[in-house]
Order: C-alpha cells, then sequence, then structure tokens
C-alpha cells in the first residue's frame, strides 16, 4: 500500500527531527532534491543557516 501525500510529508519530518546536526548541516547537493526542501526547513528549525562559513545571498540554496 502506497503512503499518501501527508503520510510522506509526516515521515520526512519525523526523519529530519531525529537527525543529528552534523547530517543536517551537510553540503545540499548531497541531499536527493525530493529531500533539500526538508533538509532546508530543518535547517531554519534549528537556527543551523546562520551558522554558513560562505553565504551566497540566495535564501533558497543556503
Amino acid at each position: 500500500m502506497a503512503l499518501s501525500t501527508t503520510q510522506r510529508v509526516a515521515a520526512l519530518r519525523t526523519l529530519m527531527a531525529e537527525a543529528d546536526n552534523e547530517y543536517i548541516a551537510a553540503p545540499l547537493w548531497e541531499f536527493h532534491p525530493l529531500f533539500r526542501l526538508a533538509v532546508l526547513s530543518e535547517r531554519r528549525r534549528r537556527h543551523l543557516l546562520n551558522n554558513d562559513p560562505e553565504p551566497i545571498g540566495d535564501n533558497e540554496y543556503t
């Protein structure tokens, strides 16, 4: 049985919430494109975006 969109989003949020900071702070290109928005959201939630050593000025990709 396939997961609904709501179930997929909930599962992804749970996985991201349980991941350690080192994993979430890894370079964005190391994540599958489907996971990148969730990673960015988790970075904002944990305030990890404030420590970007090379800010590029584009909030969508930092």
